[in-house]
């Protein structure tokens, strides 16, 4: 009698420490999402402070302090609740350390933390602010980002390419202590107690960038013509004038470099592309 109270006890116990735990997690999912999965590419795993990494799927939400990394031969996009988009590479592990986006103030602080691999942010840039208010971190280098497409691969020497600026990019070496900002078109490498090497971004380098860290779309639209070669010219009217007429080629548009939060892609288009 005494065994079969105890063991009750013990399961009754089990249940109510199970129920806590799972009130714990949900209660830690209530905050404001502060991303959105909106397009994947392969595989990406997601995980809170507490608990392990689990697969993630397209529109599941992001909070404050979570992680998320792809694997081999995949790649993922966030949309950021203030409209701002990452593009993770292959083998890219990246944590919101912090997010706070006030909608109506339109405010917000974020930290994220690059622990390894290769993003592209393109960041929306608020007239309020004075400060640069997005900011991104790795091992070696802090960048102050805003109004900024740029591209960061953090490796045992980071780089990072300015594509496009409505304001300055902040960047500064973390064991120098030394500050830059980048210009658009120029590239910086940052190595632990070295200084700032900058470069040109030659055109050949900036499509193999934008071919790159472009969440591509692998397609080939249904109403695609292939064009055909140019004809003769032929005479038009009594002047001798000639005129080569050209096959017309219809296609669909091709994918920009993001959608709008919750604009689908074409019907055309593979789904999870």
């Amino acid at each position: 009698m005494q065994f079969q109270k105890a063991r009750s006890i013990s399961i009754v116990s089990v249940i109510l420490l199970t129920l806590l735990a799972l009130t714990g997690t949900a209660q830690g999912r209530e905050g404001q999402a502060a991303a959105e999965l909106i397009a994947l590419v392969g595989q990406a795993e997601v995980k809170s402070a507490t608990d392990a990494f689990r697969p993630i799927q397209v529109k599941d939400q992001l909070y404050e302090r979570d992680t998320i990394r792809t694997l081999e031969r995949s790649k993922a996009k966030l949309w950021f609740k203030d409209e701002s988009v990452v593009i993770l590479g292959e083998k890219t592990t990246l944590e919101i350390s912090r997010y706070q986006y006030d909608e109506a103030a339109r405010k917000r602080q974020s930290l994220l933390k690059t622990i390894s691999g290769n993003i592209r942010f393109i960041v929306h840039k608020f007239f309020g602010a004075t400060q640069p208010d997005f900011n991104i971190e790795t091992e070696i280098l802090a960048l102050a980002v805003r109004g900024t497409d740029g591209i960061l691969e953090s490796a045992q020497q980071d780089k990072v390419y300015l594509l496009e600026a409505g304001a300055p990019l902040g960047l500064r070496n973390k064991s120098t202590g030394q500050a830059i900002d980048l210009s658009p078109m120029h590239y910086a490498l940052g190595e632990k107690f070295k200084p700032f090497q900058i470069n040109v971004i030659t055109p050949e380098m900036y499509q193999r960038l934008i071919q790159e860290y472009r969440l591509s779309y692998d397609f080939k639209p249904k109403n695609l013509v292939e064009p055909q070669p140019p004809q003769q010219p032929e005479p038009v009217g009594e002047t001798g004038e000639t005129r080569i007429l050209l096959p017309g080629v219809t296609q669909q548009p091709l994918p920009t470099i993001h959608l709008p939060r919750g604009a689908q892609p074409s019907p055309s288009y593979p789904s999870g592309k």
